[in-house]
C-alpha cells in the first residue's frame, strides 16, 4: 500500500512538471548576445544580435526600435532580417533575427538597456499578441594601446584613386577630376573619416561633398564606402604635384594601426591653343579708328589689372569661395531640400537613411524620437509603416511620402527638443 501511494505521488509530480515545462515552452522568448569577443577598441563595430522566437508563425513583424547609448553610434543596418527556427521542449518555434550596429567612441563600460519588442503571432489557429523584453547586456571597450592610435577601426580597408583623364596631358583651362574611394569592412559609412588631400601649389582645387554608402557588394561580402571627388584647374602651364596621401586606421584583426597610402601624382599642363582672331574690316573715318584703338587699349589694361589682382590674391579668393560654398552645402536649408528630394524620389532604404541623418542633425537620437516629438499621429504612422517595410516580413503597405515631406518641412528644431541628443556628434 505504501509503495502504491508513492508511485501515485511520483506520477502526479512528473505530470505536473511536464505540464509546466510545456506551458513555458509555448510562450514567446527573446535571446540576445554580443557577437564580438576579445578586445574591443574605440571606433570598432560591435553587433548586438536579437532573436525573437514564437510558437507558430508571425502575423505581424516584430518592431525593433533604436535605442540611445551614450558615447556610441547605434544603427540598424539596411540588411534584411533573418528567419530562424528552433525546437524548444518538442515545440517548433519560428523566429526573426536582427543585428544592431554599435560603434563606441571612447573607452569604458557600455551597458545596453533592455529592449521591448511587440508583435502578433498565430498559434494553433489562435491569433495572439506578445511583448518580449531583452535581457540587459554590457561590453567593455579598452583604452588605446598606444599614443596616437587611429580612432577609426575596421577589419579591412582599401584606398584607391582614379582620374577622368591623363594627368600629364592637360592644357591651361582644363579641369582634372580626381576620385578617391575608401572601402572598409565591419563598419558603417557615416563613421569613415574624410581624406586629407592637402593642397597643390599652382593648381586651384574644389572638393565636392563626399558620398557614403553601406552594404556595397565586395566579392562574397559587403562593405561600407566613402567617395570624395576633387576638381583641379590650372590657369598657367607648368609641372605640378598632387601631394601623397596617408590614411591611418586601426586593424581590429591584427590589433595594430595601419596606414593606407597613395603616391604623389605629377600633373603636366601645356599652354592652351590660341584661337584665331576674326579679320577686321577697314574703317572709313580716322576718328572711329582712333576711338576703337583707345577702347581696345583701355579694355586690355583693365583686364590685365583685374587678372593681376586675381593672380596675386587667388589663394585667398579661392579659400573665400570654397568656405562660402562649403557653408552653403552644409546649410540647414540645403539639407532640408536634399532630404525632401530623397523622400520624393528615393526607395524606402534611402528615405529611412536620409530621415535618420535629418533626425540626428536636429538633435534627436532616433527617427522615432523625431516623429513622436512632432506630435503628429499621421507622421508617426508613416514612420512605422516605413520601418515595417524595411525590417518586417509584411509587404504591400505604401508609405505616404507627402506626410514625411510635411514632417521635414515643419521640423522641430533641436532648440525646442525635450531632451539633449544621446549621441556624440560625428564628422563623417
Amino acid at each position: 500500500m505504501n509503495i502504491l501511494f508513492r508511485l501515485v505521488i511520483f506520477t502526479l509530480l512528473l505530470t505536473t512538471k511536464l505540464f509546466v515545462n510545456n506551458a513555458a515552452a509555448q510562450e514567446p522568448i527573446i535571446r540576445a548576445k554580443i557577437e564580438e569577443t576579445g578586445t574591443i577598441v574605440p571606433g570598432q563595430q560591435v553587433h548586438l544580435v536579437l532573436n525573437v522566437l514564437a510558437p507558430g508563425f508571425f502575423t505581424s513583424p516584430p518592431q525593433f526600435p533604436l535605442f540611445a547609448l551614450p558615447h556610441a553610434l547605434v544603427t540598424l543596418p539596411d540588411e534584411r532580417s533573418q528567419n530562424v527556427t528552433d525546437t524548444i521542449n518538442g515545440v517548433q518555434f519560428s523566429g526573426i533575427q536582427k543585428r544592431y550596429s554599435i560603434i563606441p567612441q571612447v573607452s569604458g563600460n557600455y551597458a545596453i538597456p533592455t529592449i521591448q519588442i511587440s508583435f502578433d503571432y498565430l498559434e494553433d489557429g489562435n491569433p495572439k499578441q506578445a511583448t518580449v523584453t531583452s535581457p540587459p547586456l554590457s561590453f567593455t571597450v579598452g583604452a588605446a594601446q598606444q599614443a596616437g592610435q587611429p580612432e577609426f577601426a575596421a577589419s579591412s580597408l582599401d584606398l584607391t584613386q582614379n582620374f577622368d583623364r591623363a594627368p600629364d596631358k592637360l592644357q591651361t583651362g582644363d579641369a582634372l577630376v580626381r576620385t578617391l574611394t575608401v572601402t572598409a569592412t565591419d563598419t558603417v559609412a557615416i563613421t569613415i573619416p574624410p581624406i586629407n588631400v592637402g593642397t597643390s601649389l599652382g593648381l586651384d582645387q574644389y572638393v565636392k561633398p563626399a558620398t557614403i554608402t553601406d552594404n556595397v557588394p565586395v566579392g562574397r561580402m559587403t562593405a561600407s564606402r566613402r567617395v570624395e571627388t576633387i576638381v583641379y584647374t590650372a590657369s598657367k602651364p607648368g609641372i605640378f604635384s598632387l601631394p601623397a596621401i596617408s590614411y591611418r586606421w586601426f586593424d581590429v584583426k591584427s590589433q595594430q594601426p595601419q596606414n593606407a597610402t597613395l603616391a604623389a601624382t605629377t600633373v603636366t599642363v601645356a599652354p592652351g591653343l590660341a584661337k584665331p582672331s576674326p579679320p577686321v574690316g577697314p574703317i572709313g573715318h580716322k576718328f572711329a579708328s582712333r576711338q576703337l584703338v583707345w577702347i581696345v587699349a583701355i579694355t586690355v589694361v583693365l583686364i590685365a589689372a583685374a587678372l593681376a589682382v586675381v593672380m596675386r590674391y587667388r589663394a585667398r579668393l579661392w579659400k573665400l569661395l570654397h568656405d562660402w560654398d562649403e557653408r552653403r552645402q552644409n546649410s540647414a536649408g540645403r539639407q532640408k531640400r536634399q532630404t525632401v528630394r530623397i523622400i520624393k524620389t528615393g526607395d524606402y532604404a534611402q528615405i529611412n537613411a536620409a530621415l535618420e541623418v535629418w533626425s540626428r542633425r536636429n538633435g534627436y537620437p532616433s527617427l522615432k524620437d523625431w516623429a513622436e516629438t512632432a506630435k503628429d499621429k499621421s507622421l508617426i504612422t508613416q514612420v512605422e509603416i516605413l520601418q515595417r517595410q524595411l525590417y518586417g516580413n509584411v509587404r504591400g503597405e505604401e508609405v505616404d511620402r507627402r506626410v514625411l515631406v510635411r514632417g521635414v518641412e515643419n521640423r522641430i528644431s533641436h532648440k525646442s527638443a525635450t531632451k539633449p541628443p544621446a549621441l556624440v556628434g560625428l564628422n563623417p
